[in-house]
């Protein structure tokens, strides 16, 4: 479990921008400790992290990461785990033009930000929320 904690923590603090870590390589990776993680909150966020990682490449298989992640979760009533899951989801909906969920999920994950006292959350998801309406798709 160590071990599982140690490479993710790794993998998070590595520039994914990096011109030497290739997208592909992230995402492998964090495949890879998914096909090794137990059902505990790891698995959440190696989850919602894949749900980040894959939104350019695939819509569904995006937002299919991003509910497991959040159904996880729930199972496990982990709320950290479901505020940022709620997040990537509506990541996935921005990226891909879809505003009106987008802000939905959002809104959704500002809730749970606020009842577990995650200021920085919220206010990540306010600039977000802020950022879809300047850009004039709602």
């Amino acid at each position: 479990m160590r071990y599982l904690f140690i490479i993710l923590f790794f993998i998070l603090l590595t520039d994914i921008q990096s011109e030497t870590v290739s997208d592909d390589t992230v995402v492998d990776s964090l495949e890879q400790l998914l096909s090794k993680s137990a059902e505990d909150t790891n698995k959440v966020i190696v989850l919602y992290n894949l749900c980040c990682e894959v939104t350019s490449s695939g819509y569904n298989k995006a937002l299919d990461y991003g509910r497991q992640a959040l159904m996880l979760s729930s199972k496990l009533n982990y709320k950290k785990g479901e505020a940022y899951s709620l997040y990537h989801i509506a990541g996935v909906y921005n990226y891909y033009h879809s505003a009106n969920r987008a802000v939905e999920y959002f809104n959704e994950s500002i809730k749970v930000f606020k009842n577990i006292g995650h200021s920085l959350g919220m206010a990540v998801c306010y600039g977000d929320i802020a950022s879809v309406y300047e850009s004039g798709i709602r």
